[in-house]
């Protein structure tokens, strides 16, 4: 087939000058060579005032992953926004008649959760979308699913006449639960702002209980309020049409017997952790019926074909420790096989990893072979992250436009020529040639008004997105590749598994107050003795302050301190630039670099509630500590060690949230509080160096907490 009848000829032209240069189509050991060919449409059919390329970059500068996924969507849903405003037009292929570029004219193509990214950032431009086929997705993914598990809580809570009032913040931070970052501090404080909403869950838990939960779901959301509140967004008709279609599936479970709301929170807990068994049921509505852009798998978009195009996310490689996967997979003709640690492993390993390769190869072909005018990619100078093989050099589109062998940071000097200009254009115009249009993404005004959400106060520190895990307690998460001292948990396997089993004796001890004996009595011996040797260890609070005994504290104490504090809004840069207002943070080039990295986080910006879990609050000679327990495993747990952990794992950043916790409860609580008189500091404990080293100890400024208090919605009473 030397003639293609889908794209435009300078489309053609284009991608054939990549991949004659850089054939990447491999199959097995025998390379697919490519082969030239003409378009059958011998003119562009798109005409497009504002540029004319047939193939575009959508660059963007982020070195971080998160940043990055941000900016290109939002690139993408600007040069769309921008295609539309501008009156580009189409010619149909078969007429030859001339009409308006339309919404359902583009598609974006990547996975289930770039799609989700996508959406969002469509809708911030005002352009509706449909998740097209079955790769709609299920709506257990979507966030209205965590609306209606936080509605389901708070039924629950009253249901078992425990305390609703944390449930109830939490849904009130929902979109669900409409209320904004302004009205929940006086919902936390002000029984009369609570007791309205407190009867309105009453009422709805007896619904319930009657008649399943879609009829008082179907009250909530179809309330006049909501439903302006919600159609005057871009994104409310997929919201309510969620909220609807997930109402109506937890009706089904009611009726097969899930009578009460608590059987029905964990079961659409569990059913959102694993995607849901039905899929078909679960598959998102449509939500309008306007011409909307489509977003597309990359796996079902095989066979279709759009206007235009753009994949922004083809850079992105799943994670490859560098260690390699203790698994090889190796699919042949006629079996697949399963290597676990044969002789042969390492060969089968290699070919597994080259299959990979080629399956990516064929995916970027499938994606820039789906346009008939134009295509858009997306390109981020992304590294590898540490202990990973990911970076975006390893990618089939870094290949295929050369940069695969160059350093990241080479990307935009090899890129350069590419660069737009009017002088260029108008040159490649005149010489009929093909050109590569690098556009970085555009700054978007954005509305200032976020969707309140719970974020947990350790997912800060993550660099990630903060509504994820957000009822998670802040115990050490696993951290891929680490290695070093085993030191006091020698012996003892886990990872996070063992870091949280560590935590919950300690809290059993020390905030149950239950014997030693006992709390150990079912333990693994090498553990039981471990945390004996942790309750032994004497800590240091503070430079020249007291060592006490970890196991021997006499004082009041409090383990596992939950606190929910309201947010009017916390971005990266003013945390970092809160943080900078300490001397001790300011100080050391180390922790002056890591500020600086801070403020160029991607965690989105948070208005809603902040929410955490202190392990320890203790009281020693008259002063209130935070102590924090930390299973890492370091090269020595010496203190030039454990500072670069607390910055590497950005427990910083939870060292002086958790100050500011414990300072706010203690103003409220002490009638004389005095920060310099009762306030003591933060203690991070990290177990493996314990009894000899281990401890990390610092007392947060007060005008740096003072910030930080700036930026958090005060709740008065």
């Amino acid at each position: 087939m030397t003639v293609n009848h889908r794209a435009d000829a300078p489309l053609v032209a284009a991608l054939g000058a990549l991949y004659a240069a850089r054939p990447l189509l491999r199959d097995g050991d025998h390379g697919i060579a490519h082969t030239p060919v003409s378009a059958a449409a011998p003119a562009a059919r798109l005409h497009d005032p504002g540029a004319a390329l047939p193939l575009r970059v959508l660059w963007t500068e982020a070195r971080h992953r998160a940043a990055a996924r941000h900016d290109l969507a939002r690139a993408t849903a600007a040069e769309f926004r921008r295609l539309l405003d501008a009156g580009a037009t189409v010619s149909d292929r078969r007429s030859g008649r001339e009409r308006p570029l339309r919404a359902d004219d583009l598609a974006v193509l990547a996975d289930h959760a770039d799609l989700r990214l996508m959406r969002r950032a469509l809708h911030a431009v005002g352009l509706p979308c449909q998740l097209a086929g079955r790769s709609l997705g299920g709506v257990w993914a979507a966030d209205e699913a965590q609306d209606i598990l936080a509605w389901l809580t708070a039924l629950a809570a009253l249901d078992r006449r425990a305390d609703p009032l944390a449930a109830l913040l939490a849904l009130a931070a929902t979109p669900l639960g409409g209320s904004d970052a302004a009205a929940l501090p006086a919902l936390a404080e002000d029984a009369a702002v609570q007791a309205p909403a407190i009867a309105q869950l009453e009422r709805e838990l007896h619904d319930l209980r009657q008649h399943g939960p879609l009829p008082p779901l179907l009250r909530r959301a179809g309330a006049p309020a909501c439903v302006r509140r919600h159609l005057a967004r871009r994104d409310g008709e997929r919201r309510l049409a969620n909220w609807r279609q997930i109402g109506a599936l937890l009706q089904q479970d009611w009726a097969a017997g899930r009578r009460q709301p608590a059987d029905l929170a964990r079961h659409l807990a569990r059913t959102i952790a694993d995607g849901g068994a039905d899929a078909d049921a679960a598959l998102m509505r449509l939500e309008t019926d306007r011409p909307a852009v489509q977003l597309v798998t990359l796996h079902a978009a095989k066979g279709l074909e759009y206007p235009v195009v753009a994949c922004p996310f083809l850079w992105q490689v799943a994670d490859r420790a560098r260690g390699g996967a203790p698994i090889a997979v190796v699919q042949r003709a006629d079996a697949t096989l399963l290597d676990v640690g044969s002789p042969d492993f390492l060969r089968h390993r290699q070919e597994a990893l080259r299959q990979e390769d080629d399956e990516r190869d064929r995916l970027l072909y499938v994606a820039l072979t789906r346009a008939r005018h134009r295509v858009l990619v997306g390109l981020a100078p992304v590294a590898d992250s540490r202990g990973y093989q990911n970076g975006a050099q390893r990618s089939a589109v870094a290949a295929l436009f050369g940069l695969a062998d160059l350093p990241v940071d080479a990307w935009r000097t090899h890129l350069a020529p590419h660069l737009e200009t009017p002088a260029r254009a108008a040159a490649r115009a005149d010489a009929g040639a093909v050109a590569i249009a690098l556009a970085p993404p555009p700054r978007i005004a954005v509305s200032g008004w976020s969707v309140p959400r719970t974020a947990s106060y350790s997912r800060l520190g993550t660099r990630g997105s903060v509504d994820s895990d957000a009822w998670a307690r802040d115990h050490d998460a696993a951290v891929a590749g680490q290695a070093g001292d085993d030191g006091l948990l020698a012996g003892l396997v886990g990872g996070a598994a063992l870091g949280n089993q560590v935590h919950a004796l300690l809290e059993d001890i020390l905030g149950n107050g239950r014997d030693v004996a006992t709390a150990l009595a079912a333990c693994d011996p090498v553990l039981a003795e471990a945390v004996r040797t942790v309750l032994r260890s004497e800590l240091p609070f503070g430079v020249a302050g007291p060592r006490v005994q970890l196991g021997a504290l006499a004082g009041p104490l409090l383990a596992e301190m939950h606190f929910l504090l309201p947010v009017g809004e916390l971005t990266p840069p003013l945390l970092a630039a809160a943080l900078a207002a300490d001397p001790a943070l300011s100080a050391e080039a180390a922790d002056r670099a890591w500020l600086d990295a801070l403020g160029g986080a991607a965690f989105a910006r948070l208005t809603g509630l902040l929410q955490g879990y202190i392990d320890l609050v203790c009281r020693v000679d008259g002063r209130w500590y935070v102590v924090d327990y930390k299973t890492n495993r370091l090269a020595d747990y010496g203190a030039t060690t454990l500072a670069a952990a607390m910055r590497a794992h950005d427990y910083l950043v939870q060292a002086w949230l958790y100050a500011l916790a414990l300072h706010r409860h203690l103003r409220r609580n002490l009638d004389d509080y005095d920060y310099a008189r009762d306030f003591g500091g933060c203690a991070f404990v990290f177990v493996r160096g314990l009894p000899a080293q281990g401890t990390w100890f610092r007392r947060p400024a007060l005008a740096a907490l003072e910030r930080l208090d700036a930026l958090l919605l005060e709740a008065e009473a």
